[in-house]
């Protein structure tokens, strides 16, 4: 027999399945406070629920075939834009220079 256990704090849901009569030495589900890792968690991995279309899904799927490459292909895309958006704002900056120079 399953039973689902669910105790609801202030700000968040707490969930785990109880298995009946448990077996000697087994313990019961350790509660994991806020910030922690699930077990066989990398340490800095956050887990995050996107909604995608499906034309965005169709390439993902494409571009990253295996579905653990996802979170890894999504972040590397992160980064890429982040240095990209820092260049132009770089190049800019840079441009605004020259033609403030070039008016005196």
């Amino acid at each position: 027999m399953r039973a689902l256990f669910a105790f609801f704090f202030a700000s968040r849901c707490i969930v785990f399945f109880a298995d009946g009569p448990r077996e000697e030495g087994q313990t019961m589900p350790k509660l994991l406070i806020p910030g922690q890792p699930y077990a066989g968690r990398a340490p800095g991995v956050v887990p995050v629920n996107l909604t995608l279309d499906k034309d965005a899904y169709e390439l993902l799927r494409q571009q990253a075939p295996a579905k653990k490459a996802y979170g890894r292909f999504i972040s590397r895309l992160i980064y890429e834009h982040c240095v990209r958006q820092e260049e132009r704002q770089r190049l800019r900056a840079q441009m605004v220079g020259v033609l403030e120079s070039e008016k005196e």
